[in-house]
């Protein structure tokens, strides 16, 4: 039993070390979150050159507080963990959850991308909008692309590089040693303040930059540069059987 005791508090990490690991995985989520809107803007150069630049700045600032509000979501259980000496002693279990919200991330950014480029441009809606009223998944119509096999190949690279990357910038941090852990808890509701600061505002339509002009006009481009496409395909997926099931 003292062997054991012994084996589990050599796998335990200081609270630095965990605020550390904490950090580096929100940044590596938001950063992914920020290289989609970054894909988006060249996928339709000619519209984002359009646009006045403080357009584009402010689209790109409502953007990146979507970004992190996702990424602060997604690290929720690593942050209530963080309450926990052992919380994020498995390391591996969580990059692995980084990994997989990471991959799903890319593809639910690639199919608002492909949506953009198929539908988007022909019918003048939002991808919100289209997923709600649409007959059609978005990503029956990505599925029907030859370029979709590679992007996916290329998310699958990317998701197995994040797992790398964290896992490397990780293997300096560990420390064995007692704690205080008050200390802990004390940083802990720290972390719930900051987190909850970080996830306010709302999440299902994003804040539009020009209400009465955003469908058809310029400023549609920039409503789909600040929004983000997951909350985007989460929310209205949620929203579909209300649809279905609504009185024609």
């Amino acid at each position: 039993m003292v062997k054991l005791s012994q084996k589990l508090r050599k796998h335990r990490y200081r609270l630095s070390a965990d605020l550390r690991f904490l950090l580096r995985s929100l940044l590596t989520i938001l950063l992914i979150q920020q290289l989609l809107r970054v894909c988006l803007m060249l996928a339709y150069p000619s519209d984002t050159l359009y646009l006045p630049l403080p357009v584009i700045a402010e689209a790109l600032f409502y953007g990146f507080r979507f970004d992190l509000m996702l990424s602060t979501w997604i690290c929720i259980p690593m942050i209530i963990a963080c309450a926990f000496p052992s919380g994020l002693r498995v390391r591996s279990l969580w990059r692995a959850w980084l990994s997989f919200m990471g991959l799903a991330s890319i593809i639910t950014g690639l199919v608002a991308i492909s949506f953009y480029q198929i539908v988007g441009a022909e019918q003048g809606s939002s991808f919100y909008q289209w997923l709600a009223n649409g007959e059609k998944l978005p990503w029956l119509a990505l599925a029907q692309r030859w370029e979709s096999v590679i992007w996916l190949m290329v998310a699958i690279l990317f998701s197995g590089l994040l797992h790398e990357l964290i896992r490397a910038s990780d293997l300096s941090c560990r420390n064995i040693g007692r704690e205080n852990n008050w200390k802990r808890l004390g940083i802990f509701s720290l972390l719930i303040i900051v987190a909850a600061v970080a996830m306010r505002g709302t999440i299902y339509w994003g804040p539009p930059l020009k209400p009465e002009a955003a469908q058809f006009s310029s400023y549609q481009h920039a409503n789909h540069l600040a929004a983000n496409s997951s909350f985007s395909v989460i929310r209205t997926r949620m929203r579909m059987p209300d649809r279905d099931n609504s009185p024609q």
